[in-house]
């Protein structure tokens, strides 16, 4: 990975004049790659892999998980960008950049939660659904197994979220590919929901 983003970063500086916003992505999916490098490392080099049960696993698992959903967002945008995609303007839109980027952190927060319990997983096993919902409600559980109870309805309540903002903006895009988007995104959150 972090070979194929120098050369995405190496392209983009040939291809582009300075100030595109395809360089722009580039350099922030290399700064991303490189802390993904680094937090990676840190987590093998610290012994925090495997069965490790110390805070600063806990700690680092989200943040980990984080920083791979940035440099995919970064990617992403270099490749819209490539492909002709106007640069992101966030200006004059009101109130839309902010409730896009609360979808976004809702995504990142039930991401995080999901990285956690399957941490917990790992770490305090269920043998079956009994022992496990029995766990779930012990007050002695270790909290990233009292987290699987608040996981669900983080994923439900951000889901919501998101339908309502794609069936707000989506529908009245003004482009049929926005259109189609956010008709994928309600279907996507049905599909997350089903799995």
């Amino acid at each position: 990975a972090l070979l194929s983003v120098a050369g995405l970063l190496i392209w983009a500086f040939r291809a582009f004049p300075p100030g595109h916003h395809v360089r722009r992505g580039a350099v922030a999916s290399a700064a991303l790659i490189i802390i993904e490098s680094l937090l990676g490392a840190a987590l093998v080099l610290f012994g925090w892999t495997a069965f490790d049960k110390s805070l600063a696993r806990v700690i680092m698992q989200p943040i980990h998980l984080t920083n791979t959903l940035l440099l995919l967002a970064a990617v992403l945008y270099t490749a819209r960008a490539a492909s002709g995609g106007a640069p992101l303007e966030l200006r004059g839109q009101g109130w839309r950049p902010g409730l896009f980027l609360a979808g976004a952190l809702g995504l990142i927060v039930i991401s995080g939660t999901g990285s956690l319990i399957s941490l917990g997983d790992l770490l305090f096993p269920a043998p079956n659904l009994v022992e496990g919902l029995a766990q779930k409600f012990d007050p002695a559980a270790n909290f990233l197994v009292r987290l699987r109870l608040w996981h669900p309805g983080i994923a439900i309540g951000v889901g919501l979220y998101l339908i309502w903002l794609a069936l707000s903006y989506g529908p009245a895009a003004p482009t049929m590919t926005a259109r189609r988007l956010a008709w994928g995104v309600v279907g996507l959150v049905a599909a997350q929901w089903a799995v």
